[in-house]
């Protein structure tokens, strides 16, 4: 049976407000704004002018104007405070609201009907009001009142249910397959990019390395029959391939799956590294 339940990720809601906040954000962010529906949600980030991450997102637009920023919990204080430092006489205000934001994995039928994907609907569960959204089919997020303690038609999720779900769909997550000192091209969030969109911060590396050169780095997964233990070098033929970022092991697969950092195009499927552990198998993400 697949998968069902929801698991509290630890992210974080940042509101930006504003007569300029369209026109702000639209210059500062990876994203298009301009494709955002009444009812939409896009993936974007903000980035520093070298073209290194501060913080990816999901962003809402809202009905009165303003836009909800859904980013990871340690990422949240920084995205304030850098989106801050680009405002001078704009009327841009940001403000970090307090939500309970839940991962709803697998079924959804008393959601029903469901969003499209990139899209989001508010309801009422229990005479709570609830914002639903569609990442894509069995991927959803749900934001909820902060002090609500509704009772969801699906279980929660351990932390190990949960890891080996996101390893499964080739999810990153921040501190394990981003940080703040990577250009994220190849990491899991190329749609957060608009290459159509003109100018925003950092835009020139990313033209760049998209256009020119290559992004030195990209994500893989990886299989074996042994344990994998996050933070291990991979090697190929005693070189220096990458490194592993997150790793769960699979019942159903009797096998440890994991997710990779590794230098672009050194590594591609069905490649054969080695970690201190033993050999691993190069595959593509997602796994399912």
């Amino acid at each position: 049976m697949p998968l069902q339940g929801y698991y509290a990720d630890g992210s974080r809601l940042l509101k930006v407000r504003g007569k300029d906040a369209a026109d702000y954000l639209q210059r500062v962010l990876t994203c298009n704004l301009k494709t955002l529906a009444p009812d939409g949600v896009i993936p974007g980030a903000l980035l520093t002018g070298q073209g290194k991450i501060v913080a990816p997102f999901r962003i809402y637009t809202e009905a009165d104007g303003s836009y909800t920023l859904e980013t990871p919990g340690d990422c949240a204080e920084t995205l304030q405070m850098r989106l801050e430092r680009y405002v001078f006489s704009e009327d841009v205000s940001t403000h970090l609201i307090e939500t309970q934001v839940l991962v709803l994995v697998g079924g959804a039928a008393a959601f029903e009907p469901l969003p499209q994907p990139d899209r989001y609907r508010e309801l009422e569960l229990g005479s709570v009001p609830i914002r639903l959204s569609t990442v894509s089919p069995g991927d959803y997020r749900l934001h909820l009142p902060p002090d609500s303690a509704i009772a969801l038609p699906v279980p929660p999720l351990t932390d190990e249910q949960y890891e080996l779900w996101r390893i499964e769909r080739g999810i990153p997550a921040w501190g394990k397959e981003l940080n703040d000192n990577l250009i994220p091209l190849h990491l899991g969030i190329d749609r957060a990019f608009a290459h159509d969109k003109g100018c925003y911060t950092g835009q020139e590396v990313i033209s760049r390395a998209t256009f020119v050169t290559q992004a030195p780095l990209e994500l893989v997964g990886l299989v074996a029959e042994h344990s994998i233990v996050p933070g291990s070098e991979l090697t190929q033929e005693g070189d220096y391939v990458g490194v592993v970022t997150s790793a769960a092991f699979s019942e159903a697969r009797q096998a440890t799956l994991a997710i990779a950092r590794v230098r672009r195009q050194k590594a591609p499927p069905g490649t054969t590294l080695q970690t201190d552990g033993g050999a691993v198998q190069v595959v593509e993400l997602p796994f399912c």
